[in-house]
């Protein structure tokens, strides 16, 4: 079965998985959502799907991802690229709509998604109290990070 077509994806409730798969090979993709992966504390390179070292070319990972939603990942605490974002590799360049719901320890999202023109959506929802103080409207740490994005919702 090939997978390269492949563009909706929801993956919930992998209640033991500690380590998000390399769906950013997934070319195809437009809309991922995954939730209930409570043994996940940390989203980083190997989400993406590509080597950090790519020999001086250029990969794009997430090509085509128009909507990511993470909802009920408990124990997420950190979401970072690293190495990623040294300028070969290009990251969810069509992204539009970020949700994330019911992250209760995330304590930032990344700069590289936030600072995107494409980004029309941010909802941030369900107890996700870190974000509450550092997006708030004019007065929050990141509020300069994500004032151009025409649509924010924080609960």
């Amino acid at each position: 079965m090939s997978l390269t077509n492949l563009r909706y994806l929801s993956l919930s409730l992998f209640k033991n998985c500690e380590q998000l798969l390399p769906l950013g090979k997934l070319q195809s993709l437009e809309y991922l959502q995954i939730g209930g992966m409570h043994g996940v504390k940390r989203v980083g390179n190997e989400f993406l799907g590509v080597e950090s070292d790519t020999n001086g070319s250029s990969v794009i990972a997430f090509p085509k991802l128009r909507e990511l939603k993470f909802s009920y990942m408990e124990e997420l605490e950190e979401w970072d690229f690293g190495t990623a974002t040294k300028g070969e590799i290009i990251i969810m360049p069509r992204l539009s709509c970020l949700i994330i719901f019911g992250c209760f320890k995330l304590k930032a999202l990344p700069d590289l998604l936030l600072q995107k023109t494409t980004l029309q959506k941010l909802h941030i929802w369900g107890g996700c109290p870190i974000f509450r103080e550092r997006y708030r409207e004019e007065t929050g740490e990141d509020w300069p990070k994500i004032r151009h994005i025409p649509n924010i919702e924080i609960e």
